[in-house]
C-alpha cells in the first residue's frame, strides 16, 4: 500500500458516521465537521494519479492530508448529507454529479483572486453558471466520450453515432449502460437524432432498435469495456478517449473518433459550501489548473490538459482534442438531464433492456 493510501481511511469512515448521526438529531449542526484538510475522489489508479499530479511536488506535499475515496454517487450522497458542514475540503466529481451538487447548494464558487489559472482553461471546459454559481467548476483534463473503434475490424473511422447501426458489425456493437456513462451518451445521441432533454423518444426508440436488430451488447463498466475491446469481442463502442488511448498503447488496434455530438465531461474539483479550509481549498483548485500539473496527469491518464498553456510533448500529441471536436460536442443541459434521470432510467429498463 502506498504512502497515500495508508492515510486514515478508518478515521474518515468513523467521522462520516458520527457526522451523519449528529445531523440526524433535531437542532444539532456540527460546526465545521471538516477538521483535517481532506480531498475526495474516486480511488484506485485514478486517485493515485490525481495525488501524484496535484499533491506531489507542490505546497501540499508536506501537509497531513486525508483522502476520501469511493464512487461518485456515494461521495455525492455524503456531500449532500453534510451540506454546509462538509467533511471534505475539495471533491472531484463528473458533470452530472457536479450539477446535482450545485443545484442542491452543496458547493460554492472559486475565489478568482486565488484561482488565476482559471483564465487559461478552455472555455468549453468551464461549467456554465448553475443555481447562481459562476466560476464554480473548471476541468483539469478533457475527458470525452467518443466512438472507440477497432482499426482492423471496422472498415473506416466512424463519422457519426449512426455507424453503430451498420449491419456488418451486428453482435459486435457495445453501448454503455444507463447506470454507467449511458446517461450521458443517450442524451448526446438524442441531440444527434433531433431530440432534446425534455424529449428522449428519438434516442430510446433508436437504441431499442439497435439492441433488437443489430444485437448491441450492454457494457456496464470501464473494466468490461476494456476487456471487450481488447479481446475484439466488441469493435465499436462509445467510450472515454483516455481509456481508448491506454488500450492502444498496449498494442490493441484501437483508435478514437470524435464524432459530432460526442460528450464532453468536466472532470473537476469543486469546493463544498461551508468549507473550513477555504483559502487552502482555492489554492488546491489553482494547483489542479496549473499547466505543468495537468501535463503530469495527462502523461499518466492520457486525458488532454484543459489548460491552453499546457503543451503536450510530441509522443503525447495524439491525446490532444481537435478544436472541432470541442466545438461540436453535444450541447447537453445537465440540469434537465438530472431532472429526468429517474424517469428515463425507467424507460431504458423497460424499452431498451426489456
Amino acid at each position: 500500500m502506498s504512502e497515500f493510501t495508508r492515510r486514515s481511511t478508518l478515521r474518515l469512515g468513523l467521522a462520516g458516521a458520527a457526522s451523519a448521526a449528529a445531523l440526524a438529531l433535531p437542532g444539532i449542526r456540527p460546526a465545521f465537521a471538516e477538521g483535517q484538510f481532506t480531498l475526495s475522489s474516486a480511488g484506485g489508479s485514478w486517485g493515485e494519479n490525481l495525488r501524484k499530479a496535484f499533491v506531489v511536488g507542490s505546497e501540499f506535499a508536506d501537509m497531513d492530508i486525508a483522502y476520501e475515496e469511493g464512487g461518485d454517487s456515494v461521495r455525492l450522497t455524503k456531500l449532500l448529507a453534510q451540506r454546509g458542514n462538509p467533511l471534505v475540503s475539495a471533491i472531484n466529481l463528473l458533470t452530472t454529479e457536479q450539477v446535482l451538487a450545485a443545484e442542491a447548494g452543496a458547493v460554492q464558487s472559486y475565489d478568482t483572486d486565488i484561482v488565476t489559472n482559471l483564465q487559461d482553461i478552455y472555455p468549453e471546459a468551464v461549467s456554465a453558471p448553475v443555481n447562481g454559481l459562476a466560476n464554480w467548476s473548471a476541468a483539469f483534463s478533457i475527458a470525452m466520450i467518443g466512438m472507440t473503434w477497432n482499426t482492423k475490424e471496422v472498415e473506416a473511422a466512424p463519422t457519426s453515432w449512426n455507424d453503430l447501426w451498420n449491419p456488418k458489425y451486428k453482435g459486435r456493437i457495445g453501448i454503455p449502460d444507463y447506470g454507467w456513462i449511458g446517461i450521458s451518451w443517450l442524451h448526446a445521441l438524442n441531440h444527434e437524432l433531433g431530440g432534446n432533454e425534455d424529449n428522449i423518444d428519438p434516442a430510446i426508440e433508436a437504441v431499442a432498435d439497435l439492441r433488437r436488430n443489430n444485437e448491441a451488447v450492454i457494457i456496464g463498466s470501464s473494466d468490461q469495456a476494456y476487456k471487450s475491446m481488447a479481446s475484439g469481442e466488441i469493435i465499436l463502442l462509445p467510450w472515454f478517449n483516455g481509456r481508448a488511448f491506454e488500450l492502444q498503447e498496449k498494442g490493441s488496434p484501437i483508435d478514437m473518433a470524435y464524432v459530432r455530438n460526442s460528450v464532453l465531461q468536466h472532470n473537476a474539483y469543486l469546493i463544498p459550501a461551508g468549507v473550513q479550509h477555504l483559502e487552502l481549498a482555492n489554492k488546491f483548485i489553482q494547483r489542479t489548473l496549473d499547466p505543468e500539473a495537468q501535463l503530469t496527469l495527462a502523461k499518466a491518464t492520457r486525458y488532454a490538459p484543459a489548460n491552453r498553456k499546457a503543451k503536450l510533448p510530441p509522443e503525447f500529441e495524439r491525446y490532444a482534442i481537435p478544436a472541432d471536436a470541442l466545438s461540436s460536442a453535444a450541447p447537453i443541459n445537465w440540469s434537465k438531464v438530472n431532472a429526468h434521470r429517474a424517469d428515463y432510467l425507467t424507460r431504458w429498463t423497460q424499452e431498451v433492456l426489456g
